[in-house]
């Protein structure tokens, strides 16, 4: 086959995944359309808030220093206003904090968010005690927002249906190099402050190094390199499951490969060129491929 003809085919090959793969996302995301996620903070929320807020900042030593520390830190333009001091810790400098506090979650609801997930990788009072209630609180709101575990570190996320957190939760609980890529990829997309483009890029890093961890650092020394291995050697790798389809499996592995090295063209190493913008649509269905690839690589994928 001349390379003309087959860069044809692995092309129409490429648009094809790639098209079944979105049109998988567009019906999903269709389907669900009715199943709206509370955004912001309604005033529904607020009585919640302050119950919590008022149970849980008792935990924050320090309660005015803090205040000052994230209204400097996230360049908050609201005043503080500190209470009298006595000569021990009152609850007034708490109620001064929540009183801060809420005065955002009223006006910027999205940095509200923010902080408190700050909060909780900063004290680990407040994460133990008022992670788990917090979690509650959204769920009861039916909020777009969770709480979740990040390798003992409580992180606020956008709630990702269950069927991509089963799927990516083996990855995600890794102790390898790639996992932890992954994890940052995952809260780069799913986090308080998400940056989709990054995602995508700690996503292809991802892939690289479980390729190389996996498969060898002799096989090429970026994806698109230990991509043209996997294809042009397929006698070297195989499925450890035997299946009838085993040319099957090995193509849609590397359609899967080759989408996501195509989807960063403009990368070296993960390093996104700065004219590169990848949509949230794009990074979702990149970081699934991602766990799908590292799934197979780990499980179903051998050298020979």
């Amino acid at each position: 086959m001349s390379s003309l003809v087959y860069n044809i085919v692995a092309t129409i090959v490429f648009i094809i995944c790639y098209s079944i793969v979105m049109g998988l996302y567009e019906k999903y995301k269709t389907s669900h359309a009715d199943d709206a996620l509370v955004d912001g903070i309604g005033q529904s929320m607020f009585p919640a808030i302050v119950a919590w807020l008022s149970k849980v900042m008792q935990c924050v030593e320090r309660p005015y220093e803090q205040a000052v520390h994230i209204k400097n830190k996230f360049r908050i333009e609201l005043d503080i206003h500190r209470p009298p001091q006595n000569n021990y810790r009152e609850f007034s400098d708490d109620k001064m904090l929540i009183e801060f506090l809420l005065s955002i979650a009223r006006t910027k609801p999205n940095t509200f968010f923010i902080i408190i997930d700050y909060m909780f990788s900063k004290y680990n009072a407040l994460a133990r005690v008022g992670a788990g209630s917090f979690e509650a609180l959204l769920r009861d709101a039916g909020h777009k927002y969770t709480v979740r575990d990040n390798e003992g570190i409580m992180q606020i996320i956008e709630r990702v249906p269950k069927e991509d957190l089963q799927l990516m939760e083996t990855v995600l609980n890794g102790k390898n190099t790639y996992s932890d890529e992954f994890r940052d990829a995952f809260t780069e997309l799913y986090g308080v402050n998400p940056n989709p483009t990054k995602s995508a890029g700690e996503a292809f890093q991802s892939v690289e190094s479980a390729l190389k961890k996996l498969l060898g650092e002799d096989k090429g020394n970026n994806l698109g390199a230990i991509f043209n291995w996997l294809d042009t050697h397929r006698d070297k790798w195989q499925y450890n499951t035997p299946s009838d389809s085993q040319d099957d499996a090995s193509e849609q592995f590397l359609s899967l490969l080759n989408f996501i090295n195509k989807s960063f063209r403009k990368t070296k190493h993960g390093q996104a060129d700065v004219s590169l913008t990848v949509s949230k649509a794009h990074s979702e269905v990149i970081i699934r491929a991602t766990a799908l690839i590292i799934h197979e690589l780990e499980n179903t994928i051998e050298l020979v």
